[in-house]
């Protein structure tokens, strides 16, 4: 007999086998995938959420209308940390659990990080372009090494971050206003700073932020214009962060070298003038797109889930006050 029924909609869950979505099934839940291969839409979740016991969701519009449609819903389990696009007090307010999964995508994001520095700096997709149409010149690059990387968010990504670009001999700034343990900042040097100092001292600049009121277009005109002209902007947090219209200006203008985007506000960025400059390097939001990745935070999203469908302890609940089992 079924336990219940748990919403997949994430692609990269349904489509790699492994123990995330045996766990489910053992437990005797039947496991629904979305008919959709993206995201899907607040109305389009508000659908398939009908009669769900639990929700295993990505980067879906997980809006008050899903909540008030949902009539059985416990949990919705982020498949990933940021919840930006929960609206949370709405769950809290028809009791429902959210989840997410901390760590599970660090090092895959800030390696990621570290491969779009390294191709803005040896303009690796400009050589690709030209190698294959035989047009066999260089465009003179620069080495990390020497370099200064300011960080923008020190949570388990930016710290990741941090480390692997020690190792190749940057001079490392950050910003975060709950900095680091003392244990963090003796094994890795690096200094905590202002964010403008930051903005305008940095050979890179990398952001690792949620996206927030405050966040919102973080880097704009103002700021962008205190950059360096051959200083690099990454960014494989959150779009919305970046005003991307300012950056096109900057970037078309020659006062900015280059900057290399894995999320956007619109995705995919459709008709999005920034993906044809040649200093800008784009790719579609594969921060956590690795096996290793997939069957990490599958399986602690999975667990989450679980555990808040049998009232087990889970220890990455966003909203506690909700938890039967936080409250005891």
């Amino acid at each position: 007999m079924s336990s219940g029924k748990i919403l997949i909609t994430t692609r990269s869950f349904r489509k790699t086998p492994g123990q995330h979505q045996q766990i489910l099934l053992d437990a005797g839940y039947e496991v629904v995938n979305s008919p959709y291969d993206r995201a899907c839409t607040a109305a389009e979740l508000a659908e398939l959420i009908v009669g769900m016991d639990g929700a295993i969701l990505g980067v879906d519009e997980v809006t008050a209308e899903v909540f008030a449609a949902a009539d059985n819903l416990k949990v919705v389990s982020r498949y990933g940390v940021g919840i930006d696009s929960v609206d949370v007090d709405a769950a809290s307010a028809h009791g429902i659990v959210v989840t997410n999964t901390p760590g599970g995508n660090s090092n895959s994001v800030a390696e990621l990080t570290i491969t779009l520095m390294l191709a803005l700096a040896r303009n690796i997709p400009l050589h690709d372009r030209n190698s294959r149409k035989d047009e066999w010149g260089l465009v003179k690059g620069r080495e990390l090494a020497g370099s200064t990387l300011g960080i923008l968010g020190m949570g388990r990504i930016g710290q990741r971050v941090a480390e692997i670009a020690h190792v190749f001999g940057i001079t490392l700034l950050f910003h975060d206003p709950y900095p680091p343990g003392d244990a963090f900042m003796h094994r890795i040097p690096c200094e905590l700073s202002t964010m403008e100092h930051i903005i305008s001292e940095s050979d890179f600049v990398s952001l690792h932020l949620p996206l927030l009121p405050e966040t919102q277009n973080l880097l704009n005109a103002d700021t962008l214009a205190t950059m360096k002209s051959t200083a690099y902007l990454v960014n494989t947090a959150r779009g919305g962060l970046v005003d991307e219209a300012a950056l096109y200006n900057a970037l078309s203008a020659g006062k900015l070298a280059g900057a290399a985007f894995d999320v956007f506000e619109e995705e995919p960025p459709r008709s999005n003038p920034l993906v044809a400059l040649p200093n800008f390097i784009t790719t579609p939001h594969i921060g956590s797109a690795t096996l290793q990745t997939t069957l990490r935070m599958g399986l602690m999203a999975s667990q989450n889930a679980l555990a808040v469908l049998t009232g087990a302890p889970c220890e990455y609940v966003i909203n506690p006050g909700t938890y039967t089992w936080q409250k005891e």
